[in-house]
């Protein structure tokens, strides 16, 4: 069985953060309250079917981690809901804690990078009708931009430029999907190329 990769949804409240779901799924090997975890940190599975996803932490987020919604080793969950709360040694940048907060990235072939969509669902470039874009081709966007937003069941999530091994600056080569358009998990969403 194939491993995927998943960005778990980080909600922040007074206390620090929440830790959710981004799939629906058999959670296993999630860490043991007191766990130090760093940005981007492999942080446990789900499995789908028969698709087997590593789920990481955001890579503008760290923590120990807190009290767990469960003692069981694994578990059902379904979509955002919470697996472990995190007591903050990082900080989230552009944060709204009624939304969920996504990322997902990965280095192509031809040396750009691409940002994919972390779960099905429609596409949208701009946070309203009547607002621009949050990016557009031949911007150079850093580190924890948020990119677009990814509607699941009524629920706005936005999408981030944000991975441990992506570059802290990029240059937008390619818009690979419209506004309003409907997307699937790990489609490509944006080619990015590192800007020195």
């Amino acid at each position: 069985m194939k491993n995927l990769s998943q960005t778990a949804l980080v909600k922040k409240h007074e206390e620090g953060f929440t830790v959710h779901s981004p799939l629906v799924g058999m959670a296993q090997n999630f860490p043991s309250e007191g766990t130090l975890l760093a940005p981007g940190s492999l942080i446990g599975r789900i499995q789908v079917i028969s698709r087997l996803y590593n789920i990481y932490l955001p890579g503008n987020i760290s923590g120990r981690v807190g009290k767990l919604s469960t003692r069981d080793k694994v578990r059902a969950l379904d979509y955002q809901e919470k697996i472990f709360d995190l007591s903050p040694l990082g900080s989230i940048e552009e944060s709204d804690a009624s939304v969920g907060e996504v990322s997902l990235s990965s280095k192509a072939s031809d040396g750009c990078y691409e940002i994919k969509s972390p779960t099905d669902g429609m596409f949208y470039e701009k946070p309203s009708p009547d607002a621009a874009p949050y990016i557009q081709e031949g911007m150079v966007i850093s580190q924890g931009k948020i990119v677009g937003l990814v509607e699941v069941m009524k629920t706005f999530n936005q999408i981030f430029f944000d991975d441990a091994y992506a570059p802290k600056k990029a240059k937008v080569v390619e818009i690979c999907v419209g506004d309003a358009t409907e997307i699937t998990s790990g489609q490509t969403l944006f080619r990015l190329e590192a800007v020195e």
